[in-house]
């Protein structure tokens, strides 16, 4: 094996957690103690991103709302952007344990 996949196999493999899930980004976009708020933002980001995936995480006593899996964080940002014309409160882009898949060519 050449050293250069062996690098490339590395950086992936190193991104991946204990649990097998990505190290990546989301976007944090509401933290409330309302069950209530954190599932309407939840229905509302479905109706309006039907193509991003959204998150409710319970922390005691909080309901942490999270939106996408992202690898790059300019990706992400550029969410982001997008999501400040929709939600009037600011977003983060945090980092979090993501569902993705590397492709093949990630290992080339």
């Amino acid at each position: 094996m050449s050293t250069e996949k062996q690098v490339s196999i590395n950086k992936v493999t190193s991104r991946i957690t204990s649990n097998g899930l990505f190290k990546g980004y989301r976007l944090q976009v509401m933290n409330t103690r309302s069950r209530g708020d954190a599932f309407k933002i939840k229905a509302d980001l479905l109706e309006n991103f039907p193509s991003e995936k959204v998150y409710i995480l319970y922390q005691s006593p909080y309901f942490k709302v999270r939106v996408g899996n992202f690898v790059n964080r300019d990706d992400a940002d550029d969410l982001k952007k997008q999501l400040s014309y929709f939600i009037k409160q600011p977003v983060y882009i945090v980092e979090d344990a993501i569902e993705y898949i590397p492709s093949a060519d990630e290992f080339q």
